[in-house]
């Protein structure tokens, strides 16, 4: 597992139910929180990226909250990315968000002017960048007017490097350095270094540094002076990938990630971090796609998930102009409706794709084929994953296709109710696939998805009169409703046309009054049942069955005592 989503400004206590509610579950593999530091006061999404001091104390919550998400993200199988902003601290002057007190340059009890950079002997004062191409301004002076650390003195850089030793303590494993582009990559190299060497706990197995490439910059603020210390964010993929999408011209991205062609500008797969979009890039149009492009966001953002090129990194936005700056649904509680909080992460076409992902870990493209026109391709991933795509969002491609899938029947698991449409592969791999059905562009199919393959079980505990009974689906589909059923008159061959099964019960019934369950990543399910205390004992034999779409389990027996 690979997959990165970007919580952007998530309180932790909010990161750490996601992280074991759906993260673990659809199998991401780390959260990138945003800046934890205490920052400049304001509503602004960008004050988080203004640090008054190093203590944990903004508004997401405080050391202690932090701690306990990680703890409990760890524990869900999530590992912790913490954007790092190591380049500057915050302009003017105030208190910050903990209380500390800062101005003229000044941090009290942290940096003091000689800390920064400055021009002519004044610490007071220092340039401001002219020219983004010079690296000399790009590395030295301020950065829109934050004062610009000079990472090449040693308590800088020892500073530095105790924080990120000291964060790593408390189970951080990896970081986003922000705007590292602005701090030359030997002192990115000299900080880490140091980090490593202060704390026997510091063990980042995942460093990214944000370096945005310009062709005709000096060298030294290219990506490939940084790629030594880490992956770099790689923002040419993210264009590149926009453009294929927009113009329904996806042919073209069958060389994406090659050395030669078309895409040979992009850096090597293990040296970079993709996205189709981040932050920063959504709110200033500098994205080709956001999530209010709707579907073929979706789909772009399923084909990076799909395609063997870089570690992805899944945007989670909350709703706001593209050109505001500012903060205002910071104080609205996370609920995932797509009206405050878009929660993209959770989408029908990226939450299922990062599973789709895993189940295609360490296998090749394989089986590209494309349509009639150029918005139709199609691929798989060795023999365990296959995915199709038809653009323009509204168009349709039915087409026999090659799928190097083995033979069976597999849910498509980006349908809007999870396994609400299948496809049957045929024993030579290929299946019958309709693409752009019900206008979703996207057709979705993995091996840990074949109805075939499973084999679902029901167990039932403390089945007893006033009992609050417990029913538990485990080995089922992942990601598909469930159903709890029950019968008082026996077993016997029920049709249900609906689910594609026949039950083994005789006239049953769902249990309770339960609303929708949908089986976790795992394809587990539980569902608790309080049995009526008013029922006579030795008087009711109950039958008892669970059901998903294309599969039964077992049929379990109980007498009520």
């Amino acid at each position: 597992m690979d997959v990165v989503v970007q919580l952007f400004q998530w309180q932790y206590a909010d990161i750490a139910k996601e992280c074991c509610s759906y993260l673990g579950p659809h199998n991401y593999s780390a959260v990138q929180v945003s800046p934890i530091f205490e920052q400049r006061l304001g509503r602004e999404w960008y004050m988080s990226y203004q640090p008054v001091s190093y203590k944990i104390d903004n508004r997401l919550g405080n050391e202690s909250a932090f701690k306990a998400m990680c703890d409990q993200c760890r524990a869900c199988s999530v590992d912790v990315i913490v954007d790092v902003v190591a380049n500057h601290m915050a302009e003017g002057s105030g208190t910050g968000s903990a209380g500390s007190s800062y101005g003229t340059r000044t941090y009290k009890g942290l940096y003091q002017p000689e800390h920064f950079h400055h021009i002519n002997g004044d610490t007071t004062y220092n340039c401001g960048i002219n020219d983004d191409r010079d690296a000399y301004q790009v590395q030295n002076c301020d950065l829109l007017g934050l004062p610009d650390l000079d990472t090449s003195n040693a308590y800088v850089r020892s500073t530095l490097a105790h924080q990120l030793a000291r964060i790593a303590t408390l189970g951080v494993t990896g970081v986003r350095i922000d705007a590292a582009k602005h701090i030359p990559a030997s002192d990115v190299t000299s900080i880490l270094a140091l980090a490593e060497s202060s704390s026997a706990s510091f063990r980042y197995t995942d460093v990214v540094q944000e370096v945005i490439l310009d062709p005709f910059s000096d060298a030294a603020l290219k990506p490939q002076a940084y790629v030594g210390n880490g992956r770099v964010t790689e923002f040419s993929y993210s264009w590149d990938v926009a453009y294929a999408f927009r113009d329904s011209n996806l042919r073209r991205l069958r060389t994406l990630g090659s050395t030669t062609g078309l895409y040979s500008h992009l850096l090597p797969s293990l040296q970079v971090l993709v996205f189709i979009d981040n932050h920063d890039s959504q709110r200033v149009d500098d994205a080709r796609l956001t999530y209010e492009d709707g579907m073929l966001y979706a789909a772009a953002t399923a084909f990076m998930l799909a395609w063997n090129y870089g570690r992805p990194r899944v945007m989670s936005s909350y709703k706001m102009e593209l050109d505001s700056s500012n903060g205002e649904h910071f104080s609205v509680p996370i609920s995932c409706d797509g009206v405050d909080w878009i929660c993209e992460h959770r989408w029908p076409l990226i939450g299922p794709l990062v599973q789709w992902r895993a189940a295609a870990a360490g296998q090749p493209i394989d089986n590209w084929q494309d349509g009639g026109t150029t918005g139709q391709i199609a691929f798989s991933r060795g023999a365990a994953a296959f995915i199709a795509f038809s653009l323009p969002v509204g168009s349709e491609w039915i087409a026999t296709l090659q799928t190097g899938l083995p033979p069976g029947t597999y849910c498509n698991i980006v349908a809007d109710d999870a396994c609400a449409t299948t496809v049957h592969v045929g024993a030579s791999g290929s299946a019958q696939v309709h693409v752009g059905e019900l206008g979703v562009p996207v057709v979705a199919l993995h091996i840990n998805a074949a109805i075939n393959n499973i084999s679902p079980t029901l167990t039932v505990a403390n089945f007893s009169i006033g009992g609050l009974a417990d029913f538990r689906l485990i080995g089922g589909l992942p990601s598909a409703p469930v159903f709890f059923l029950y019968s008082l008159e026996g077993t016997s061959p029920t049709p249900v046309p609906a689910l594609g099964v026949t039950l083994g019960l005789k006239k049953p019934r769902e249990v309770g009054d339960r609303g929708e369950i949908v089986a976790d990543g795992a394809g587990a399910a539980t569902w608790r049942f309080r049995i009526p205390a008013n029922l006579q004992a030795g008087r009711w034999t109950v039958w008892m069955q669970a059901a998903q779409r294309g599969t039964t389990t077992n049929v379990i027996q109980h007498s009520l005592m």
